[in-house]
């Protein structure tokens, strides 16, 4: 049978394919993002991490502390997608972790670090993820207890013996509360949970449902946040009503839990925080109206319970925070009020307790507000700090001033939060960071500068550049784009990754230009970029360096000029600036500096602050509307010719709002509809309403007023569709829906109630597409987002689709009319954000294709047709938000254009198909697509490397395998048969 069906087969290589494909147009930002590791996590041998790569996605790996004894746990989540972790722990020799290939499954793992062979010990359906309510693993005997929180969003207790079928519930706890801090005292597991009153009180368990139980509700006003064992006692603090916040102590008894120290005696309160068991001291930061909050210790008796320095002299107090203990020595970060928050360590003795350095010189301190973060590989006691010189900054430190010591800077920008991750394993410290070069990566250092370097890279994913604002001017796809050494900068494309360039630096190094407001005029692209610190004015280009020039300094090197519109009016460009003699006012330029000058000061006492619509609203080609604020009449509509004369005041719709000082910003959605402009005012008595205009005082009314009352019904999101304005309003009895209008009160209709109410059904983001007019509603009767389309009649408004599956919401993203479909980016609810098109049918509405597998987006935007192919920006999942083509009309052939490198077998496949790319110094992408043209496979091929892709789920057929080759845009294509 199968030599029958492989006969047919070849007769169908005769007939061409129709496909429809997707490149990557350029990869801008070629620098590293980095396996960005997390979950660090250290064993006594191995130890333990997250990190992504660009063969497994985010997985889990293990390491003896060598880039060779890296490895693999899993692949959890097969292929380069990612596997979501949500706790890493190691107990003794083992580690388990929390996954979740959904959002609505968690897996519960552990494995040996020795010799990695992963076991599944339990999986749960749950409504949503609440990652740090789940994990918080515990070991007591000879089992490990978690925290789970089920589908009915109660928290419960678990255990396991290491076995699926030993992994058991102990208890499931009342709603509204929520352990935390678990730990092991007397056999018993002990923890904070709320009692009846939801106040967080002391609870123990035995392992069993009976014996999981509150010790005592001790706190009457908000509950123990906080406790430490030490010395066979659990010492917590709590304010019974009567002795205020003080230090209680417990067996684990009811009888056996009771105060233990009230520092202040009375209702009055020591406020004990941040209680840490060094050695025979506990010590915790208490307060007394003499010294303020400091540093107190306790040998557990009230006679040996004292200040033990008072670290800033007078009331204030030094607060001391973060306590770390190491080698029986107390370290913590403190205000002394002279050289600012700096490192401290105390043996429990006042003359003991001493500055360890000022390591930035000043007031400033090195720490600022930031907790300590440490590890120590017990010489040594490593932390992250910062300097006046190099910023922030790996130190380690031997308790003495001598021995305090920056051990490396990774990069001076730098900040606290990305020093991160610290463990020490076997004399050696890792940690992550980022050098600006390798994005966040695993270093390892053993205390010394040249010993610090990248542990192991194992992504080589190219970061983002996230092309956007595009527009084509002068037969190039212009457009701003980031890369780690230039910032966002302007760049240029002729549709080849070779020919995808920058075209300046504006604001040079790293910083970013920032592009906005991008518009053709006169073969140039005009936008508005910032190229100095606090300026930002518009600039011109011709798609050259040389021809990349400021159109003028308007306000003379003084700050930015707060442009927030541009339009072309006829030969002209008009745009609002601020230059500090007039304020903000209405410019105009002819393209050169020369013609570029104020048009109009139209309020001479201060500044109009001019509005420019984004789309703007002209009339006749000869005038533009805009509203602006005089001085006298409050903000009104306003008319330009590109004349300081024919700058003019339309009508002062709202009169009696004189004053400058106010600001009624009620001019909005102007739309042109057969040179009628249509937009949203309130003159103060109607609310919102609908109003139009010829552009005279006579001919500037109101249209409809939809909602009577002072309400307003809003228009909004108007468009001209059949010689009528199509728009959303909102009514008393409809909610918002959608209506039309011809201008006339009669003719100002409701369309269609498409959802019955008074909630409505709020059209939205309408696209006219082959004489149809396409919308989304965001609410069709179960808050779910749906693509419609309208003839213009009751009848004739129907829902073409609703995207997502189940009960699943999906924002639909604005449209794009282009050629035969409309397209958009949407959530099925099982792909994530991906490019889908329509034909106005609900069976030709499809997803195209996964670009970023899985549930993951890959969030295309900034749809720009250029030389008969669509460019937006997307995110394969491996090479970043980047710049990407699409052709919608590619005739494939099946004259195979073969490339003698690549190879692939078997062929014909039945379960996996083989691609080995060694042509040279080429990346492929790989595209296999069906006989329909859907593409089934979308892979990324590194050079010299192989990839198997899993066929078996694949139906008989002729299979066209397309591939293009990274740096030259190169294409081939190959038969490829599938057998069954």
């Amino acid at each position: 049978m199968k030599k029958k069906n492989f006969c047919l087969l070849l007769l169908l290589l005769v007939f061409p394919l129709l496909l429809k494909s997707q490149f990557l147009a350029a990869d801008i930002n070629k620098s590293l993002v980095g396996s960005d590791p997390s979950f660090v996590r250290a064993g006594i041998e191995h130890f333990a991490f997250t990190a992504l790569s660009d063969q497994y996605g985010r997985e889990l790996f293990v390491s003896d502390g060598t880039e060779a004894g890296t490895k693999l746990v899993k692949d959890i989540n097969p292929g380069n997608a990612s596997s979501q972790f949500w706790e890493v722990t190691i107990i003794d020799s083992l580690c388990y972790f929390i996954t979740s290939p959904d959002a609505a499954t968690l897996q519960y793992w552990y494995t040996s670090l020795k010799k990695p062979e992963p076991v599944l010990l339990k999986t749960f359906t749950v409504n949503g993820i609440t990652g740090g309510q789940n994990g918080k693993f515990t070991k007591l005997g000879d089992q490990v207890y978690f925290l789970h929180r089920n589908a009915n969003y109660l928290m419960e207790l678990w255990k396991t013996d290491r076995t699926p079928t030993g992994t058991t519930r102990v208890f499931e706890f009342g709603r509204n509360v929520f352990p935390n801090q678990l730990s092991a005292f007397n056999k018993q597991l002990i923890f904070l949970a709320e009692d009846k009153a939801g106040l967080s009180q002391l609870w123990k368990s035995d392992g069993s449902n009976n014996g999981t139980t509150l010790i005592k509700s001790v706190d009457k006003q908000y509950g123990t946040f906080e406790y430490a064992v030490f010395k066979d006692t659990i010492y917590f603090v709590a304010n019974d009503g009567i002795s205020g916040w003080e230090l209680w102590q417990s067996d684990g008894t009811v009888n056996g839990t009771k105060l233990s120290i009230d520092l202040i005696p009375g209702a009055e309160s020591g406020a004990p925080t941040n209680l840490t068991a060094v050695g025979d001291n506990l010590f915790f930061t208490a307060y007394d109206a003499a010294n303020g909050p400091e540093l107190w210790r306790t040998k557990g008796t009230s006679q040996t319970t004292q200040l033990v320095k008072d670290i800033r002299v007078g009331t204030q107090g030094s607060t001391p925070f973060s306590f770390k203990n190491f080698n029986n020595t107390l370290y913590f970060l403190a205000q002394d009020g002279v050289v600012g928050t700096e490192l401290w360590k105390s043996d429990g003795t006042a003359q003991g307790t001493q500055l360890v350095k000022d390591i930035f010189t000043g007031p400033g301190g090195a720490f600022g507000n930031n907790r300590l973060q440490t590890t120590s590989d017990g010489i040594h006691f490593f932390f992250v700090a910062k300097d006046s010189l190099q910023g922030w900054a790996l130190w380690r430190s031997d308790g003495t001033l001598a021995g305090t010591n920056r051990v490396y800077s990774i990069l001076p920008t730098v900040n606290a939060t990305e020093i991160t991750e610290l463990i020490a394993h076997k004399r050696s410290i890792f940690f992550k960071t980022q050098d600006g070069r390798n994005g966040q990566e695993l270093w390892k250092t053993d205390g010394t500068e040249t010993g610090t370097t990248i542990f192991t890279k194992l992504n080589s994913t190219g970061a983002s550049s996230f092309p956007y604002q595009m527009k084509v001017v002068n037969n190039l796809l212009m457009f701003s784009a980031k890369t780690e050494t230039e910032g966002f900068e302007l760049w240029k494309s002729d549709g080849t990754a070779s020919g995808t360039q920058m075209v300046k630096d504006i604001y040079p190094g790293v910083e970013s230009a920032n592009l906005l407001l991008p518009t053709s005029f006169k073969n140039n692209f005009v936008f508005t970029a910032s190229y100095v610190p606090g300026s930002r004015q518009v600039w011109k280009s011709d798609g050259t360096e040389k021809g990349t020039v400021l159109l003028k300094n308007i306000n003379e090197g003084r700050g930015g000029t707060s442009t927030e519109g541009i339009a072309v009016l006829k030969d002209k460009l008009i745009f609002n600036a601020y230059r500090a003699t007039e304020g903000e006012e209405l410019w105009i330029s002819d393209g050169t500096e020369a013609g570029t000058k104020l048009l109009k000061d139209i309020n001479p006492v201060g500044q109009s602050l001019p509005f420019i619509p984004s789309n703007p609203a002209i009339l006749k080609d000869s005038l533009l509307f805009f509203s602006a604020h005089d001085g006298l009449t409050g903000v009104e509509l306003w008319k330009t010719n590109g004349t300081p004369e024919g700058t003019a005041l339309i009508a002062d719709i709202r009169p009696f709002d004189q004053s400058p000082n106010v600001y009624y910003f009620h001019i909005g959605m102007m739309k042109n509809v057969n040179e009628t402009l249509f937009f949203t005012a309130d003159n103060g008595t109607l609310g919102g309403e609908l109003w139009k205009t010829d552009g005279t005082t006579q001919g500037t009314r109101l249209v409809k007023d939809i909602w009577p009352g002072i309400v307003g019904s809003s228009p909004g999101n108007g468009i001209s569709f059949k010689n009528n304005l199509y728009f959303n309003a909102s009514d008393e009895k409809h909610g918002t829906e959608l209506w039309k209008s011809d201008g006339t009160f009669n003719g100002t209709v409701l369309v269609k109630d498409i959802l019955p109410g008074a909630v409505g059904a709020l059209p939205i983001n309408f696209v006219v597409h082959n004489n149809e007019l396409f919308f989304v509603v965001a609410n069709d009767g179960e808050e779910r987002y749906a693509l419609w389309k309208t003839d213009g009649t009751s009848e004739g408004t129907v829902r073409v689709k609703r995207i997502a599956a189940n009960d699943n919401k999906s924002f639909i993203r604005p449209p794009f009319s282009w050629g035969k479909y409309l397209y958009f980016s949407s959530d099925d609810g099982i792909h994530g954000y991906e490019l889908w098109r329509s034909d106005g049918t609900e069976a030709g509405t499809v997803m195209l294709f996964d670009l970023y597998k899985g549930p993951a987006s890959s969030e295309p935007d900034n749809f720009t047709p250029y030389k008969n192919d669509l460019y937006f920006s997307a995110d394969d999942g491996i090479h970043g938000q980047e710049l990407w083509r699409l052709n919608a009309s590619t005739t494939v052939s099946t004259t195979e254009t073969g490339i003698a490198e690549l190879l692939i077998f078997p062929n014909p496949a039945t379960d996996k198909l083989t691609i080995r790319n060694t042509v040279e110094n080429q990346a492929l992408y790989i595209s296999l697509f069906d006989s329909s043209g859907k593409m089934v496979i979308n892979r990324y091929l590194l050079r010299d490397s192989a990839k198997d892709f899993d066929v078996r789920n694949l139906s008989a057929g002729l299979y066209v395998l397309e591939m293009s080759e990274e740096t030259s845009g190169k294409r081939y294509s190959k038969k490829i048969v599938i057998v069954r």
